[in-house]
């Protein structure tokens, strides 16, 4: 089962380092681009996560082969994580123009759709001198290591999104949300259910809707140590 991955904290969450004009041969005005770190590996950070540079530099390429070859661009990423691995056309502000490996570090470098509204608005308060950062957000699969450690075994890298620059970032809730799991079915990640789960509630609605209403506390107690016990 793959779990979705967000990196809200140093050193996975990286400021960006520097902006840059440049002028587009097409249409005469001046590009907007972010630059910085976008992945640091082999570093535990303050989620408790460590990711295998091996792993990344497979992710990375994949990444690179898939959405950055080719004369058009499909590296979109969204200002702010989303709840999902969807990329929302909607969100998105930026395009990854460029990924470079310097050591265990991934340095990129991102153009700003400033046409579209969360592009303009990570362009303005860029402007208006805010400091914003890269997170990394995909699928991955977590074992423990030896410090009690989740280590990134496996990871899809599906966006580089533009978040906040937390003045506190214990502040912010855990990157992974655990009770939502993902597997790949014909090619696509969907939502992971727990069938078990469900014909037991199933077969539980339907006992409810037969019993005397005096037995009714009696009996969901009951289904409830049976279900705790069986999980």
């Amino acid at each position: 089962m793959f779990t979705f991955i967000t990196e809200h904290s140093a050193p996975n969450f990286n400021a960006i380092q520097s902006t840059e004009l440049l002028e587009n041969k097409e249409t005469g005005m001046k590009d907007m681009y972010i630059v910085g770190i976008f992945i640091q590996c082999l570093v535990k950070n303050r989620n408790g996560r460590i990711y295998d540079k091996h792993v990344m530099e497979a992710s990375v390429a994949r990444y690179m082969q898939d959405r950055m070859n080719g004369p058009k661009l499909r590296s979109f990423g969204e200002l702010g994580h989303p709840e999902g691995v969807e990329i929302n056309l909607e969100r998105v502000s930026h395009m990854i123009t460029e990924m470079v490996w310097q050591g265990n570090d991934v340095h990129g470098k991102a153009k700003l759709i400033v046409d579209t509204e969360y592009g303009r608005i990570a362009s303005s308060i860029i402007k208006a001198g805010g400091q914003l950062g890269v997170s990394s957000r995909g699928l991955g699969e977590l074992s423990k290591g030896p410090g009690g450690e989740n280590i990134v075994t496996q990871f899809e890298l599906i966006a580089e999104d533009i978040v906040a620059d937390p003045s506190a970032p214990e502040g912010y809730v855990e990157g992974i949300l655990e009770g939502k799991g993902y597997v790949l079915e014909g090619g696509l990640y969907v939502p992971r259910t727990n069938k078990r789960v469900e014909r037991a509630y199933e077969g539980l609605e339907k006992t409810l809707q037969t019993l005397p209403k005096k037995q009714v506390d009696a009996y969901i107690l009951e289904a409830v140590k049976r279900f705790f016990k069986e999980i």
